[in-house]
Formats: structure tokens, sequence, C-alpha cells
């Protein structure tokens, strides 16, 4: 597709806004209708061949796999190109950092590009939260700031505190300034301990004294690992087409087009039934006229009689019965009488 391919350059390096991605989608999606009515909706179309799709191209998810590639390249490289934006999350911890927190773009305290806001939401996106009150950074936190902006602290982080574990003592209240000194080696600022403190909301707080006092399989706090589904996104290579299908479950999580083919076949049975026609030596044609079938879209009289209230309904060859799909194709007299012919 010509209207794709000249968008990819761009957006490796550019922010596609959500005007343009939806201008870019209904170019793409009424090329492959032909700019006539479209009987399915997009998010079924880019699911698998096997879940009733086409894998039709939705450049949203498109977009997003490119954001992710750039992110897995900054972070696995100390490539030159990358020295800007490196300094830049060095202010926040650094990328790796940054990505382990449950941060929210909108209070981090500092201004991040176009390019690295969409980044980081698409990240958000396929990223595997699995956020406790002990292992969730306080620094980047959406949930502990102060006028409504997000803290961190270089010089806190470099002595290891990054939990409000960090910041309680065996009963899970908060160390008093001198033993919190004393305790790290690290005489900060009065103001900025209390500040720090003062930030962390009582119920994250109650939590995590709950944990402290009560549990008796208490781990010290450790960093969250950076998932994508089920695989280490620092350290194992992901495929174009993972990414991709892991946005498609996450955008589209819904089950494809009920139609009659579930009706009449078992479940286990569909997703071959869905592939396997597209193996078969006939022309492009006939492969779309099989998939208007199992879907339900096929224009027999009755199905333009709903849709588009067309005067009648009636079988085209018999002239009497409803022309359904099913019966167009197998129950009128006429087809009866074909299949019986071929089936000899």
């Amino acid at each position: 597709m010509e209207s794709i391919s000249r968008c990819i350059y761009p957006a490796y390096s550019l922010a596609i806004s959500n005007r343009a991605i939806k201008k870019i989608n209904q170019v793409n999606f009424n090329y492959i209708w032909r700019k006539k009515t479209h009987y399915i909706k997009k998010t079924v179309l880019a699911k698998k061949y096997e879940d009733g799709g086409l894998e039709a191209i939705d450049f949203d998810y498109m977009n997003g796999t490119l954001k992710i590639n750039w992110l897995k390249s900054f972070l696995n490289t100390n490539n030159l190109w990358f020295h800007i934006p490196r300094q830049i999350f060095k202010m926040l911890g650094g990328i790796e950092f940054l990505l382990r927190c449950d941060f929210l773009i909108q209070k981090l305290p500092i201004k991040l590009s176009l390019f690295h806001q969409q980044v980081l939401l698409y990240w958000k996106l396929l990223y595997n939260h699995n956020f406790t009150p002990h292992n969730s950074p306080i620094w980047n936190n959406r949930y502990i700031t102060v006028r409504n902006k997000s803290l961190f602290y270089k010089e806190w982080l470099d002595k290891g505190i990054w939990s409000p574990v960090h910041l309680v003592d065996n009963t899970g209240q908060f160390l008093s300034y001198n033993d919190f000194c004393l305790k790290y080696g690290y005489f900060t600022n009065v103001k900025t301990f209390k500040l720090v403190t003062k930030a962390i909301p009582d119920s994250i707080l109650h939590l995590i004294k709950g944990i402290v006092t009560t549990s008796t399989n208490f781990t010290y706090p450790q960093l969250p690992l950076i998932l994508i589904g089920d695989c280490n996104f620092r350290e194992i290579p992901i495929q174009n087409k993972t990414i991709r299908y892991l946005f498609i479950h996450i955008l589209f999580p819904f089950q494809s087009y009920k139609n009659c083919i579930l009706n009449f076949f078992p479940k286990d049975t569909v997703p071959l039934l869905r592939v396997q026609y597209l193996k078969f030596p006939i022309p492009p044609k006939m492969k779309e006229i099989h998939y208007r079938t199992f879907n339900g879209i096929y224009p027999s009289n009755d199905f333009l009689h709903q849709r588009f209230g067309f005067e009648t309904n009636c079988c085209s060859f018999c002239n009497t019965d409803i022309e359904t799909t099913d019966h167009l194709f197998f129950h009128c007299n006429f087809s009866s009488t074909f299949w019986q012919d071929v089936f000899k």
C-alpha cells in the first residue's frame, strides 16, 4: 500500500497525531472496500485469518510497533544518535528505570517531546503492569506527587532508595530524619525529606504497614522486570509480528465478528475453516466471495433488503423463498440440483 509505505519513514522519528492516524486508516480501508460500504469493522479485519480477520494494517498499531522498536534500540545501544534523549531521560533516572515506574506522562517533572510522549504511551499499553505497594517505585509515580508533579531525586536513587519500604521502620511508620540519615549514611535536606514523606498517600502507607507488620513471607522490594507479554524486553529479541499481535490483542480484545460459521461448526474447527481456503489454487475474487460468505456479508437479496432497504428479498432463481445466503447456495431447488450433479 503506497499510502502506508509513505507514512512509515516519518513515523520512525515523528509523533503521528490521532487525526493523521484516523485519516491514514480511512484511506487504507476505503481502498480495501473500494470506496464502498464497510460491511465489517476494521477492528475485525485487523485480526488474524484464523480469528476471522484479513490481517489488514491498522496504522495505529503499526505506528506503535515502530515506536516500540525505537525504544528497544534506545535501550540496547549506545549509538551517538541517542545522546540527546539519553541526557533527557537521565533527569528521570534513565529510560530503563522510567519504564519500571508507574508514571503518568502529564505528571512527569520534565516536559517531553511529542515523539517521546507517544513512545511512552505505546509502552504503557504493552507493559505487563504488576505494581505492588512495596515494589512500585516512589520516583516518577503518578500517585506520589507535589503540586501535581511526580518526584525524582537522583541522589536518593543512587543510595538505593526507591521504594516506600525504604522509608519506614519495622512497625510501618516513617523513619525520623535522623534515623533515615543514619541508616543510609546520606544527609539530605530536612525540607526535601519531609517533602517526600508527605507526598506518599496515607493509603499506600497503610498498605506498606500491613505488609511489613503482618506478612510472614515478606521479601525485600525488587524493581519489576521489563516484560512485554511473556518476553523480557531488554534481553529477548521480539519480532515485529509479535509486537503487532500484542497490540491487536490489547486494542481489539473482543471476539471477532459473530456469524453463521460459529453456529454450524465446533469452535475448535472454525480457525481451520477460516484459513484453509487461502491455500486453494483459485482466483482472488473467489477467495473474496468465500470470505464474504462465511462472514455473513454476501450480497444476497435478503441481506440487501435488511441493510439497504431493497424492495424485494425473494430468491432470484425460484422466486418463492427468501434469498438468504444459505438458501442461495444450498437450499434453493436450483442449487440443490447443482450440488447433486456435482457429487454424482
